[in-house]
């Protein structure tokens, strides 16, 4: 039996591999491939990676928003105090929770109470933690019943519960690599939601359909069209909680946009907590009454009943 052999030279199989179906499959594959399907992908490998990530984000951003409910929920011995008829003054609580404070240094300041049934929380800077950067968030706390001059408790502010969750949220608990990670997952959740909202965008004659779920549907078409409808109408809500994020972790992307709030002046002597309330709401007159302060020697700062963002925090230099 013989076999033979056939040889193609390098010029005809370049002229092959040119002229027959392989560069044809290429051209043909290549105008398949549009910015939907391309988006498509993006959107789900996107979904794939940050699944984990974003519900842990969720969760403990969720706790968080009732950070000072649950912190009271949870200690309630330290937190709630019986209503009296009116506060010891504000320099007479101060140097009864400095002779707890294990810190030698005067308070950082005062947060005082959304309620006339909570406590007072004097807060004293402690070290940073190790290879912290940035502000130091570091506090001792010292709670103290503003009625009567009882201290209720003190701990180190970051061995509590929330402040464990509040690392959870922003780090992963990993310090300022996890700082970074969380902001590149913000940044990635912004392009899955504008992504999202591409791949959703309905044509003129099929507007209404886009914003239901179809009855009477397969499975499949079923869980398609609940991701869709609720993807679109939490989208709002989704851009302005990623853009927070890569806000609080990367904030050296807005710092040339933010400017510092102005600052108003006060010149009246603070001593007791129902006068800064009404110094606050008297300073800052276009807001309405203060729901919560904090005092230090430096500054008075407050939150306004009324607020959209319950965190927000208006200051004012107190005078020498």
């Amino acid at each position: 039996m013989s076999t033979s052999y056939h040889f193609v030279s390098e010029q005809k199989l370049s002229d092959k591999l040119v002229s027959g179906s392989f560069l044809g499959n290429f051209k043909t594959a290549f105008k398949k491939i549009t910015l939907r399907k391309c988006l498509l992908k993006l959107h789900l490998y996107i979904s794939l990676w940050l699944g984990t990530l974003l519900v842990i984000a969720g969760v403990t951003g969720s706790l968080l928003v009732y950070e000072h409910t649950l912190d009271k929920w949870l200690n309630p011995d330290m937190m709630s105090v019986a209503v009296g008829e009116r506060w010891l003054p504000i320099a007479d609580l101060v140097a009864i929770a400095n002779r707890v404070s294990p810190i030698p240094e005067p308070p950082s300041h005062l947060q005082m109470p959304e309620d006339p049934s909570e406590a007072l929380i004097v807060r004293y800077q402690a070290a940073a933690m190790p290879g912290h950067k940035g502000h130091n968030h570091h506090f001792h706390e010292v709670m103290v019943n503003p009625y009567t001059g009882q201290v209720l408790g003190d701990r180190d502010r970051n061995d509590a519960l929330m402040t464990f969750i509040l690392r959870l949220h922003f780090s992963l608990l990993a310090g300022d690599f996890g700082k970074l990670v969380m902001g590149i997952t913000s940044l990635l959740t912004l392009v899955l939601t504008v992504t999202g909202i591409y791949l959703w965008w309905p044509k003129l004659g099929k507007i209404k359909q886009a914003f239901l779920i179809k009855r009477n549907a397969s499975s499949t078409r079923f869980n398609f069209d609940l991701h869709k409808t609720t993807g679109i109408y939490t989208a709002i809500v989704m851009l302005a909680v990623a853009l927070s994020g890569v806000y609080f972790n990367l904030p050296q992307l807005f710092n040339r946009l933010v400017k510092n709030p102005p600052i108003f002046p006060l010149t009246h002597d603070v001593s007791d907590f129902f006068e800064l309330k009404s110094v606050m709401t008297s300073s800052f007159k276009r807001f309405a009454p203060v729901s919560r302060a904090f005092y230090s020697p430096e500054a008075v700062c407050g939150r306004f009943s009324g607020e959209l963002h319950p965190r927000r925090v208006h200051s004012t230099p107190v005078s020498a």
